[in-house]
C-alpha cells in the first residue's frame, strides 16, 4: 500500500515540476527573443539561469 502511495506522490510531484520547468523555459525563450512584455512579473523566479543545462 505504501508503495502505491509513494508512486502517486512521485507522479503528482513530477507533474508539478513539469509545469514549472516548462514555464521557466518559455520565459527564458521570451527573454532571448526580447519579448520582455510577457515576462516582467517572472524575473524574481529566474534566479538561477543554469538550471536544466
Amino acid at each position: 500500500m505504501s508503495e502505491w502511495i509513494d508512486g502517486c506522490i512521485a507522479h503528482d510531484f513530477n507533474n508539478l515540476l513539469t509545469g514549472i520547468i516548462t514555464s521557466l523555459e518559455l520565459s527564458q525563450k521570451r527573454v532571448a527573443d526580447q519579448r520582455l512584455d510577457k515576462v516582467q512579473g517572472c524575473r524574481r523566479f529566474m534566479v538561477c539561469p543554469s538550471i536544466g543545462r
